[in-house]
């Protein structure tokens, strides 16, 4: 079977993985980049051997059936909507898009079209997140009816070599890590219908409110993020409900886990996270027992 030719427009920091990850496939094949830096689409075309074209001909490329956007945040909406309106299908880094209207917008848009549109993350197909989800469908725990998550860090600009766009507009802790762990709750609870949510600054945040951050040539600059630490409540179709936080002001963590806690049993996923410290967990009942009464605890390494 012939591969799917697929175009990559935007070649930060992230491309890599979708490189890497298309070569080891029969199924796809990455025909060419773009980015607004000539020099970064030109260096991932040489790293990868594959077409450095500007954004205008690679969408007009008619041998390229999908486009993966990986771009900024706040550019998300405006470049998978160029790519439909070039009759391709696209799929994007999270989040979908800064602003809920424009997701909607850039759906509807798709549909219109009669074309796809996917986004990550699609980390609930891994080992810890599936396990758990077998607890909750085999009944192993009970009845899920309420969840718990904790993204907690201190800012990309530890790990990140171009950290800037994660304190602009579809930026912050919740755009950016929380769909990870938002997804894997949808995933075993179904869609939200109800959100409410508040905004926190933690007064001990840097002079005047400002994280100072570096670019990769270790100028510094200084950015405002809006909104460091959120907290949300949603509601799923299965009736249960969660709390969760996500920040950027608590300090670096030990490795992350998803806890579901249910009235047969509890199970535990391990993931390893130098960066952040995130909690998923979802309880069954008020009578769920604790891993100290010798609950069922499954663990694994992802």
């Amino acid at each position: 079977m012939k591969p799917v030719q697929l175009g990559i427009i935007g070649c930060g920091n992230i491309s890599d993985a979708y490189f890497n990850g298309a070569a080891r496939s029969s199924l796809v094949k990455v025909k060419a980049c773009a980015d607004v830096r000539t020099e970064a689409a030109q260096a991932k075309a040489d790293q990868h051997g594959v077409q450095a074209l500007s954004v205008q001909a690679l969408l007009a490329d008619p041998e390229i059936e999908i486009v993966i956007n990986l771009t900024i945040p706040d550019a998300h909406a405006p470049v998978a909507t160029q790519v439909l309106d070039a009759g391709k299908h696209v799929y994007l880094e999270k989040p979908l898009s800064a602003k809920l209207s424009d997701a909607q917008k850039l759906v509807a848009h798709a549909s219109a079209k009669g074309l796809r549109v996917g986004c990550a993350p699609d980390t609930f197909f891994g080992a810890g997140h599936q396990a758990t989800r077998r607890a909750i469908d085999t009944g192993r725990i009970g009845k899920p009816v309420a969840g718990c998550v904790a993204v907690m860090g201190h800012g990309a600009e530890s790990w990140h070599p171009n950290p800037e766009f994660f304190y602009k507009p579809g930026g912050g802790p919740m755009l950016d890590m929380g769909p990870y762990y938002l997804t894997a709750l949808v995933n075993m609870l179904g869609p939200m219908t109800r959100l409410t949510g508040c905004a926190t600054r933690a007064a001990s945040m840097c002079a005047d409110n400002v994280l100072t951050l570096r670019n990769t040539a270790r100028n510094a600059s200084s950015s405002e993020s809006s909104s460091p630490t959120l907290i949300s409540t949603p509601k799923f179709s299965a009736m249960a409900s969660a709390i969760s936080s996500a920040s950027i002001e608590s300090r670096p963590s030990p490795p992350s886990w998803v806890r579901n806690n249910g009235a047969s049993g509890d199970s535990v996923a391990e993931s390893m996270s130098s960066r952040f410290k995130v909690a998923t967990m979802i309880c069954a009942s008020w009578r769920s027992r604790s891993l100290a009464t010798g609950a069922l605890l499954i663990s694994i390494r992802c």
